[in-house]
């Protein structure tokens, strides 16, 4: 009997974190990965020290130009994460923003 009400549990948390998948937005969490992506590559170009990468033998070393496929792409992406925030009035609140809204109160009508 304990063995199958472990077993019950184990599946519970299984189903539990399938029906996750589902209930989450993909379009908010998407774009909080996007966030988390941006801020690790101006991480990248904040730690970068540009004198140091130009006096290394670029045939030997290929991170300045990995780096500047970076901050050449920012401007971009910045752009295009301003945008999604704007389009889908992220609050900055991952957990409140990821949660699917109901679909009634997509329909509702706010009223002060």
């Amino acid at each position: 009997m304990a063995d199958e009400l472990k077993e019950a549990q184990k599946r519970i948390e299984i189903l539990e974190q399938r029906l996750q998948l589902y209930e989450n937005d993909a379009v908010y969490r998407g774009y909080y990965v996007l966030n988390k992506v941006v801020n690790e590559q101006i991480g990248i170009l904040i730690s970068l020290n540009l004198e140091n990468e130009i006096k290394k033998d670029p045939k030997e070393d290929k991170k300045y130009d990995r780096v500047k496929g970076i901050w050449e792409g920012l401007k971009g992406m910045l752009t295009d994460l301003n945008t999604l925030k704007v389009e889908l009035k992220i609050t900055g609140d991952e957990e409140k923003d990821k949660r699917k809204t109901a679909f009634l109160d997509t329909l509702a009508i706010k009223r002060d």
